[in-house]
């Protein structure tokens, strides 16, 4: 019975990063389809491999729904600054 509460499954979605600040270690992600932003943390980014998307990057991402809006728990693919370079 506790394991049903609160838990909700992630979804896939695209959409273009509308803000991201380095400084702040949070953006947003404008996701298509009509479903709204989805709050993007620095932390989500580095697990993904990058530590920077510019603005206006599409990004494929896994996103679950926090508090009425969209939260982003990975990023599955996307054109960002890698510890490598560009990917």
């Amino acid at each position: 019975m506790l394991g049903h509460v609160g838990v909700m499954a992630a979804t896939t979605a695209t959409g273009r990063v509308s803000c991201f600040d380095n400084k702040k270690q949070f953006g947003f992600v404008k996701l298509d389809q009509g479903l709204g932003d989805a709050f993007l943390h620095m932390t989500v980014l580095k697990e993904g491999g990058y530590y920077f998307v510019p603005r206006g990057t599409t990004v494929q991402v896994r996103v679950k729904p926090d508090r009425g809006k969209y939260k982003v728990v990975e990023v599955l693919h996307g054109r960002g600054r890698t510890p490598r370079g560009w990917s």
